[in-house]
């Protein structure tokens, strides 16, 4: 018999084996890291998501503050609840006449500027 080296019941394994396997190992865990459910490009859409919602609610909140300042003058003021009264929602008062002009109107009865003077039609200077 000879010695370790010629035992035949024992299997060689190739270091490039363990290689390859770490590589395998290694690109699965990077792409389950770049495209799993928690992976790096989920984290990042998710935070897009989050600055456009954030941007959202802070343009909602500004509108929430100008309707406030809007209340807030309503209540103060009812020469303002009477305008938005009779433009926005078209409520008279008792004795009111109301006038319903066609549209187009402003054109009919707007005067024409007369033509100055150097252009045809106008009238001699003196």
């Amino acid at each position: 018999m000879s010695g370790p080296a010629a035992r035949p019941d024992r299997p060689h394994v190739h270091p490039l084996s363990y290689v390859g396997f770490s590589l395998v190992l290694s690109v699965l865990l990077f792409v389950f890291f770049l495209a799993g459910d928690r992976g790096l490009l989920q984290v990042r859409k998710q935070r897009a998501q989050v600055g456009a919602l954030q941007a959202e609610v802070s343009a909602i909140a500004g509108r929430n503050e100008s309707l406030e300042r809007e209340v807030a003058r309503m209540t103060k003021d009812p020469a303002a609840v009477e305008r938005i009264a009779r433009e926005d929602l078209q409520l008279v008062a008792p004795g009111d006449v109301v006038l319903v002009l066609p549209p187009g109107f402003e054109e009919r009865v707007t005067p024409k500027r007369p033509p100055s003077s150097g252009e045809p039609g106008a009238p001699p200077s003196r």
